[in-house]
């Protein structure tokens, strides 16, 4: 959601983690993010509507977006490479340009990838991981 003003935020809803692996996703959310008390990770930007709304039909523009990521109660500041499309008259599209490194320690989530790599039985698994987005956002028009 893109507020009026400008306050950008969306939401992700960690019990809905899908990796294609039902057992993992489980683990994910249960080890990892323990989704039952912590069920959201969030981002939260602002953006000047001025600039898209000045964008014709098609344009693009690129942006280094300062996002707010918040996952676990921990909040960390961050730099979100970005194009955003008009794609219509009361719709835009926002493309990640490169992925964002989002560092499991980072949040206090170092435990649970601990326990993810035993119950896992492996040698190793990654503190980081890439993500990238494809958010699409649609004017909601009111009439009052």
């Amino acid at each position: 959601r893109i507020t009026d003003e400008g306050n950008a935020v969306v939401a992700a809803d960690l019990a809905t983690v899908e990796t294609g692996i039902p057992i993992r996703d489980e683990r994910m959310r249960d080890l990892l993010f323990e989704a039952a008390d912590h069920p959201l990770a969030t981002i939260r930007s602002m953006v000047e509507m001025a600039v898209f709304d000045e964008l014709a039909i098609g344009e693009q523009i690129n942006l280094q977006l300062p996002i707010t990521v918040e996952i676990h109660e921990v909040t960390q500041e961050l730099v979100a490479p970005v194009a955003v499309v008009r794609l219509g008259e009361n719709r835009i599209a926002v493309t990640s340009l490169k992925p964002v490194v989002i560092r499991a320690s980072s949040f206090g989530l170092a435990d649970g990838v601990e326990e993810l790599r035993k119950i896992a039985n492996l040698p190793s698994i990654s503190d980081s991981v890439p993500v990238s987005v494809y958010l699409v956002f649609d004017r909601q028009i009111v009439e009052e």
